[in-house]
């Protein structure tokens, strides 16, 4: 089956069903489809041969990308056994795309503009620190659901079915750097500044001396840093943030945070007028409009490109079907800390917890030292067990454990690992694993525990390979041995060191099975990494259900 003859209603892998067109070009094109299995729509990007690989490869990476604001990837493969059609199965919004929302109703207010590049930034860095870039970001690669939250579509996968050339990481991150704060351009003046691209539905940004005029010299009511930013970023020296990470700090706080440091006075007052002069609400489940005295600024979409059928030029599941929503307005969607990475920037408060926490970890590295040269006048007799850290910094002594699966040839050397953070990994999933329990699961209590999703079988169903979580130490550490505590028995797990939050580049470093105790891997050489991956391959049964219930992780 060509490409070509891809038409409404065929059904791909005898599952997913193509029911409309929203996008086509002369690589690719882009449907709303329906998952006959699940029962729910999906979005579908049906490649042409010329990318096809590239492109599997990159669906394949990003699906191991886990993080609530990127369009999650679901499934990709091959129609048939020539290979001759190529897909990408992700998940579908029903919403808007801002550039929807700049082509139907003019710019964005200034403070939700600053939460949308924020939240998206974040999910952004998120990415590259797994190894994974964007490197094709326009306004219409930026999604907004009905109940007000962000979604960032096309991670990696719409570059190569662009056929963008690969490029180093330091470069790559620029450029998602770069096009975000374009994206910020854009909002604020309804014109894309970025060089060397354009974008179906938003002119072109007026250019002076090779460079974009700062969105402050065109509309009124700009704030003054989001105005020199995008100056910087798009000036002649090249300066600006090199990472998305850089740029979510520049822009923090944002939502609620930013509200309280208006209240405070951390907040310029030309920033403070220029949210505030002529702001309109927009209705829920859409992004807003900004009218500062005169009528939006509306452009009609250059016609497509020949021999397409380009709707809206962009991400899939775009249109604004579904938009009207609830109640809930998306300031208040960004203020409800649902992420998995909170808007940065401190508060006067903030600063002096964090000065708190900072004289804590100087008090307890010192006990550390003292207590590592004490160790070394005991003598090998007295030598204790490692402690386990928490995600608090405290450490608690291992528990009692089974027999380990794994026999060291070397003992641990240096200091302990610190876990520095853990999330849940869920690359074949639909609605997440318990995400917002993971925490309890290093939070230095047995009587808490994570529970994943709860399957008909050992084998979840049927419906996927695995779960498990990713656990994140401060800083690239020797790991020589990892305890898990359980809750049910009967399951099997595989520890992995990976170069990022996912399986993607993951090797296997021990293995383990769930005995309703705890369990002790010793690995056979010691590992340098700074992600620990632990891969649930079978579930664990817990009165009669089949789940996992992970009540603590330690790493020595």
């Amino acid at each position: 089956m060509a490409v070509d003859a891809v038409v409404t209603g065929t059904t791909l892998n005898d599952r997913y069903r193509l029911d409309e067109r929203l996008q086509s070009d002369d690589r690719s094109s882009f449907w709303r489809g329906f998952d006959t299995t699940l029962e729910r729509e999906v979005g579908v990007r049906v490649v042409r041969g010329d990318t096809a690989e590239e492109t599997l490869d990159a669906a394949r990476r990003a699906a191991m990308v886990e993080d609530p604001r990127l369009l999650r990837v679901l499934d990709a493969g091959t129609e048939d056994a020539a290979g001759t059609v190529t897909y990408v199965i992700s998940e579908y919004v029903a919403g808007e795309s801002l550039a929807t929302a700049l082509r139907e109703r003019g710019r964005m207010r200034a403070d939700e503009l600053r939460a949308v590049v924020g939240e998206a930034a974040q999910a952004l860095e998120r990415a590259r620190r797994a190894g994974l870039h964007h490197r094709c970001l326009t306004p219409h690669s930026l999604l907004r659901t009905p109940d007000g939250k962000v979604k960032v579509a096309g991670l990696a996968v719409d570059a190569a079915a662009a056929g963008i050339p690969d490029v180093d990481d330091v470069t790559a991150a620029r450029q998602d750097a770069v096009a975000l704060v374009g994206v910020l351009y854009a909002g604020l003046t309804s014109r894309w500044p970025v060089a060397g691209t354009t974008v179906p539905g938003i002119d072109p940004a007026p250019v002076v001396a090779e460079q974009p005029i700062p969105p402050a010299d065109l509309v009124a009511g700009v704030p003054n840093d989001l105005d020199t930013l995008c100056a910087v970023t798009f000036g002649p020296h090249e300066d600006g943030p090199r990472t998305p990470g850089e740029l979510a700090d520049q822009l923090a706080p944002w939502g609620k945070d930013r509200s309280v440091a208006a209240a405070t006075g951390n907040v310029d007052d030309d920033t403070q007028a220029g949210q505030q002069a002529g702001e309109t609400m927009r209705p829920a489940g859409r992004f807003p409009v900004h009218a500062p005295g005169r009528p939006a600024a509306r452009f009609t979409p250059p016609p497509p490109l020949a021999g397409s059928d380009l709707r809206d030029g962009g991400a899939g599941g775009d249109g604004d079907r579904g938009s009207g929503g609830d109640d809930v307005t998306f300031a208040q969607a960004i203020g409800t800390g649902e992420y998995a990475d909170p808007p940065r920037g401190a508060t006067n408060v903030q600063k002096l917890i964090l000065g708190a926490v900072a004289l804590l970890v100087i008090v307890g590295l010192v006990l550390a030292v003292n207590s590592l040269a004490g160790i070394g006048k005991r003598g090998d007799t007295e030598t204790a067990s490692a402690p386990s850290p928490t995600a608090s910094g405290a450490t608690t002594s291992p528990p009692q454990t089974s027999t380990p699966t794994e026999s060291p040839t070397s003992e641990p050397t240096g200091p302990v690992p610190e876990i520095a953070g853990i999330s849940t990994l869920d690359p074949q999933g639909g609605d997440g694993e318990n995400d917002s329990r993971v925490q309890d699961a290093i939070d230095g209590d047995t009587g808490t525990w994570w529970p994943s999703s709860t399957y008909k079988t050992e084998d979840f169903g049927g419906l996927k390979e695995g779960v498990g979580v990713v656990v994140e130490l401060a800083e690239k550490s020797t790991v020589s041995t990892v305890t898990l505590g359980f809750r049910g028995s009967g399951g099997a797990f595989e520890l992995r060191s990976a170069p990022g939050i996912g399986l993607g580049g993951s090797t296997v470093i021990g293995t383990g099975s769930v005995t309703g105790e705890s369990v002790e891997v010793k690995l056979k050489e010691p590992v340098e990494t700074k992600y620990v991956v632990i891969w649930f391959t079978k579930l664990p049964e817990n009165d009669g259900k089949w789940r996992v219930q992970l009540t603590e992780v330690g790493v020595a």
